[in-house]
């Protein structure tokens, strides 16, 4: 279950900031990949690097590209995609 999560939350995150125009999706991908070490699939089990990176990268717009993410998975959030979107929330403003 965990993969399917890790998978669903990785293309959720690649719809919202793609809708933002490619340029600045490239430099969140560089400074996600050389500042954190990581890649967006990753960010399901690493958070706060993806939380960290958004608010480096995108700045004000953190809390609506969260909002967005949530957009991508309706109504029908399982629990580890709930826990995952909480801890993005948390201080998100």
């Amino acid at each position: 279950m965990q993969d399917k999560d890790r998978t669903a939350v990785a293309l959720a995150i690649d719809v919202a900031l793609m809708k933002r125009g490619g340029d600045r999706y490239y430099h969140f991908v560089f400074k996600l990949r050389n500042s954190y070490g990581c890649e967006i699939i990753d960010c399901y089990d690493k958070p706060q690097y993806l939380k960290n990176a958004l608010k480096e990268v995108y700045g004000n717009e953190y809390g609506s590209i969260i909002e967005d993410i949530k957009l991508e998975f309706g109504d029908s959030v399982e629990e580890g995609i709930a826990a995952f979107l909480d801890i993005l929330e948390k201080n998100s403003v």
